[in-house]
């Protein structure tokens, strides 16, 4: 399940913005702008803003270009 995030070492079902940041995947500002165009699913909770883990790795399966496609 954990593809993309086994660096974060967490396990839990929610990421954080700057736990993204932190593990490479993008400036808070690129984070944003995904969760903002719809790419990128998350749910508010207080002033915290949370992608779900799933979603995120779908998110990321779905960006891979397969090498078939490109030759």
């Amino acid at each position: 399940m954990a593809k993309y995030t086994k660096r974060i070492g967490s396990d839990r079902a929610f990421l954080t913005v700057n736990e993204l940041v932190a593990a490479g995947y993008g400036s808070r500002v690129t984070i944003y702008r995904h969760i903002k165009a719809g790419k990128l699913p998350a749910i508010k909770m207080g002033d915290a803003v949370l992608i779900p883990r799933d979603e995120f790795e779908h998110a990321l399966d779905a960006r891979r270009v397969d090498k078939a496609v490109t030759q």
